[in-house]
């Protein structure tokens, strides 16, 4: 766990400067409808950033839901150009600006940096940690394969993916998740009640609906996909479900042929995408069979 080392959560001028600074003027956000350029043009002075910067702060060190960050826009984007099939369509929620900054700078570059430096995160999730590139998960891929053909070893490897795996996330479980990296209480709670308060509205080709559907009952849509705090709690959960994973899970192992350097995985994952290795020195139908348990251990 973090042994009681919680990250800073005060916005500052600079943070505001900075994180506006960064973003493209054209990027659609802010169902209220304040234009990016609004705080483009408030980077400039001194006096605009501080009072945007504080109103930033306050909720997330006083555990409470502003009114206009409890509204969200959904949108349907093509997977694929001009074929807008209904199982080809990726559902993403437009927030305000400044909502999502905040959730950026909280929980997308403290919390994981944090994690980063504490070691925190299993070596195996390459996903969403900065100075990792998801091409190194397809390299050891790519090794694994080889080795196991090299050495005629019987192995499975079962790949898996987490199909719209953010609006699955459970809200309470992620915050938990990433108060175990260190994030403080505060901004987990005030994270949840925007989250059960939320108002969710539909944009088409003819606009944006008047009426909304919200949470009549509880969380509907996870932590949202397009939220800056989203990777970071997949992060932070797929830690803890890895960590449970090697437990059970036998992996696949190799050894240099002096015997000097071993490596033993059970996973290699990038975000939501995870391949899960199995391999035993007994018959190919135990070998199944074990594949199986891991298989429904990790469901």
């Amino acid at each position: 766990d973090s042994d009681g080392i919680k990250i800073d959560i005060t916005i500052t001028e600079d943070d505001f400067t900075a994180g506006f600074a960064k973003v493209h003027e054209r990027i659609s956000s802010s169902p209220s409808g304040r234009h990016m350029g609004h705080y483009k043009a408030a980077i400039r002075h001194k006096r605009l950033a501080q009072m945007y910067a504080t109103m930033m702060d306050l909720p997330m060190k006083h555990q409470f839901a502003p009114t206009r960050w409890c509204t969200a826009i959904q949108v349907l984007l093509e997977k694929d150009k001009g074929r807008p099939n209904v199982e080809r369509l990726r559902t993403i929620q437009l927030v305000e600006a400044d909502l999502n900054m905040v959730l950026k700078i909280i929980f997308g570059r403290r919390l994981v940096h944090h994690a980063e430096d504490k070691n925190f995160l299993p070596p195996s999730q390459f996903g969403s940690r900065p100075g990792v590139s998801c091409i190194s998960a397809v390299f050891l891929k790519t090794l694994t394969y080889d080795l196991i053909r090299q050495l005629r070893q019987d192995a499975c490897v079962f790949n898996n993916d987490a199909k719209g795996c953010y609006d699955r996330i459970i809200p309470s479980i992620g915050m938990l998740a990433c108060m175990r990296l260190g994030l403080p209480r505060a901004p987990a709670v005030a994270l949840l009640k925007i989250l059960h308060g939320m108002k969710y509205h539909i944009r088409t080709a003819l606009g944006i609906t008047e009426d909304h559907f919200s949470n009549m009952v509880d969380w509907i849509l996870g932590t949202l996909q397009g939220s800056g705090a989203s990777p970071c709690i997949w992060l932070a959960i797929s830690a803890v479900l890895i960590a449970a994973l090697e437990q059970r899970s036998p992996g696949i192992s190799f050894r240099s042929p002096d015997g000097t350097i071993q490596d033993v995985r059970a996973a290699d994952a990038f975000v939501d995408d995870t391949d899960l290795y199995v391999s035993v020195d007994t018959s190919f139908p135990q070998l199944a069979q074990q594949a199986q348990v891991v298989a429904q251990h990790w469901e």
